[in-house]
């Protein structure tokens, strides 16, 4: 399979995958293992174009969503959050966002560590749109009950996500406001959110 050089030719190469036909999911599939082989095995230059490519992918139907994570792409992309490179962490976050809004990725990222991970590039990610998916990832990872208790009990989560309604983009305050209405939802966050200070910036 590939790559196309061009962001433009890139994605025209992502929207002929995408059909509806038997032997385009079964492309879709061979795509997705391939491209999770190479965010193992390769340099960050091969990394970073393969996690642009899932991220691409991701954005367009909940079946790429499905068919990366049967293939494992989500451990791979949580250990590249680790990177120096602004871009691969940029797209390797903006890749989980897109598939924590796929329900059975969502047990899959926390339990291997996702949280901690996420909240890492919320608090301090080498670009602000780094900062802004992990933001947005937090919000699907908080309709699941259990993760809201989870993220609030994380001494910096709640506190991170106010500092970036003080701080952020208009899509960074955005993205950090909706994840804290859902992280109310849990009663024993009331209280954090208080104490982090959102009334005052509300």
């Amino acid at each position: 399979i590939h790559f196309a050089d061009s962001i433009g030719r890139s994605r025209d190469v992502t929207k002929a995958v995408v059909a509806g036909s038997k032997v385009s999911e079964q492309a879709v599939r061979l795509l997705a293992n391939f491209l999770v082989g190479r965010l193992v095995g390769c340099n960050n230059q091969e990394q970073n174009r393969a996690a642009y490519e899932i991220r691409l992918l991701t954005k367009t139907s909940i079946f790429n969503r499905s068919c990366l994570v049967e293939a494992g792409a989500i451990p791979p992309l949580l250990n590249l959050l680790f990177s120096c490179d602004p871009s691969l962490q940029e797209n390797a976050m903006a890749s989980l966002l897109n598939l924590s809004k796929f329900s059975k990725s969502r047990k899959i990222i926390v339990e291997n560590g996702g949280l901690i991970l996420i909240l890492d590039v919320l608090k301090c990610g080498l670009k602000v749109e780094a900062r802004q998916h992990a933001a947005g990832a937090f919000f699907y990872l908080a309709s699941v009950e259990e993760y809201r208790q989870l993220i609030g009990e994380i001494p910096d989560a709640i506190p991170s996500l106010v500092e970036l309604v003080r701080d952020g983009t208009d899509r960074g305050k955005k993205n950090a406001l909706v994840t804290i209405f859902g992280l109310l939802l849990c009663p024993e966050n009331h209280r954090r959110v208080f104490a982090a200070g959102l009334v005052p910036l509300l």
